[in-house]
């Protein structure tokens, strides 16, 4: 009996019997094991196949998504364009409008036609 844990423990010597056992065991373990490497290899066929199956598919996407990047620097570069062109055109619009709008003064009066240049040319400045 073991002190403080009331257990008995029987020692016995090893025999013929217990390497039977151990080895029985053992090959369990192998053909465990390769069953799970025969599952396993298996499992990586599969995967193999459909990534395959899947590569033309996956090459279009690729096409899409330079494709979509030319259109989009396309797309910045127009609007980048138009914005240079919008200002341009203010910039001639205005002094065009300043002068029908100083024509008007002569009728309306100078003090009215000078508030209106100087707020447009504030809007594009």
């Amino acid at each position: 009996t073991m002190p403080r844990t009331e257990q008995a423990v029987v020692f016995r010597s090893w025999n013929e019997e217990d390497d039977a056992v151990s080895t029985e065991r053992d090959r369990l373990l192998l053909l465990e094991l390769s069953a799970a490497t025969a599952n396993l290899l298996e499992v990586q066929q599969m995967v193999a196949e459909r990534v395959e199956g899947a590569q033309g598919l996956l090459d279009h996407i690729e096409q899409d998504l330079e494709s979509t990047r030319d259109h989009t620097a396309e797309a910045v570069a127009n609007l980048a364009d138009a914005g240079n062109v919008k200002s341009k055109h203010l910039q001639w619009l205005v002094p065009s409008v300043c002068l029908v709008v100083t024509g008007g003064a002569v009728f309306a009066g100078a003090h009215t036609a000078c508030i209106s240049c100087i707020a447009a040319r504030g809007a594009i400045g």
